[in-house]
Order: C-alpha cells, then structure tokens, then sequence
C-alpha cells in the first residue's frame, strides 16, 4: 500500500474471529504520519482490510453466524470510524 520511504501511523478499526476455525478478519486505518492533519488531502488516509489467507469454509448451518460475525466486525468498523470522524482526527 505504501512503499518503504513513507512513514504510517495505523489504527485498528476493528478484528475478530468469524469461524470455529480462527479465521479472523483485522481492519485498519493508515495514515500518512509526517503530514499534518490539515494537509493529508495530497496523501489521503487509507482502510486495509484483511481478510483470511485461504477461503472460509462452513457449513450451510454455520452460513448465518459466519456471515453474522463478519457483518458485526466490519460495522464496528466503520464505527469506529464514525467516532474518529466526529472527533477530527481525519
């Protein structure tokens, strides 16, 4: 996402485990940690989402709360994005 040169501060938006099996999901924000906050428009802040390596496997009965904890994961995300939005510290 960035290269080697350029300095990041990153944030964890939200993380957690969607499956019996470990599988997590982790979102991040990045952002530009040289530049001020009034200036980062020129390099605007970024979310990473990662998601499991290798796919997810369930089974139809598992579907619903797989999907559900995924779904619970990226909505305290976005937030905890709201929370940083509100107090402008992006």
């Amino acid at each position: 996402m960035s290269s080697s040169s350029e300095s990041t501060e990153s944030t964890q938006l939200a993380h957690g485990v969607i499956n019996g099996s470990g599988d997590t999901i982790n979102v991040m924000l990045i952002r530009p940690a040289d530049i001020p906050t009034a200036e980062r428009t020129r390099k605007p802040a970024r979310v990473r989402i990662v998601w499991p390596a290798a796919p997810t496997v369930a089974t139809p009965d598992q579907l619903n709360a797989v999907v559900t904890k995924a779904t619970h994961i990226l909505a305290r995300a976005m937030v905890e994005m709201s929370h940083i939005r509100r107090d402008r510290l992006l």
